[in-house]
């Protein structure tokens, strides 16, 4: 690895988990310090464009400001799986980004083949910590875009789900007031284990 100086022009960005509820809210507050300070990661070059996969709102930023080129940590190329290991293993110790996104990271590896195991080894965290993400990933796909929209945590998405001792009015009225951020997993929780 090194650091270098790479015009914009010659990244390309790599968002193999393009996330359009994120990319809305693109930060116009970059500045040459904090540029130095936290250099974009790139790969390559490969036919004389680097590959950044992470960094997107910074770059689009950059750009808008008319910059022309940004300070680098460039390392050699790799394959896709190991820039998603890279990105998952980052936001599995830093929590940066929504639990959703890293769920959808967990997916993208799980489709190429890679096992829980696998995967927890790789990001340094339990074979847990996969499976819960790995678990809301099997709840309805309209209750989790719901849930990711109004900004309520994912993990309480199972346990919503599972609240099978109501009427579908009950239920329903506690996914709203969920999604509204009334209340929170504890109360779901609580809620279930009152009505077993």
């Amino acid at each position: 690895m090194h650091l270098e100086r790479i015009s914009l022009d010659s990244i390309i960005i790599e968002n193999l988990l393009h996330d359009t509820l994120r990319n809305q809210a693109v930060s116009d507050r970059i500045t040459k310090t904090e540029e130095d300070e936290n250099p974009l990661h790139v790969e390559g070059p490969k036919n004389g464009k680097y590959i950044a996969f992470q960094g997107e709102h910074r770059i689009e930023a950059l750009k808008k400001s008319g910059t022309k080129d940004t300070l680098c940590l460039v390392s050699d190329l790799s394959s896709e799986e190991n820039r998603m290991i890279k990105r998952l293993r980052k936001e599995l110790n830093i929590k940066r980004r929504s639990s959703y996104e890293i769920a959808r990271m967990i997916e993208f590896l799980i489709n190429r083949n890679y096992t829980i195991p696998q995967i927890a080894s790789e990001c340094t965290v339990n074979d847990s910590t996969v499976r819960n993400y790995l678990k809301v990933l099997e709840s309805s796909p309209e209750l989790r875009i719901s849930s990711e929209q109004s900004g309520a945590g994912i993990h309480a998405i199972p346990s919503i789900e599972n609240l099978t001792n109501f009427t579908p009015k009950v239920q329903q009225n506690i996914t709203h007031r969920y999604m509204a951020r009334n209340i929170f997993k504890p109360h779901i929780d609580s809620i279930k284990k009152l009505t077993k």
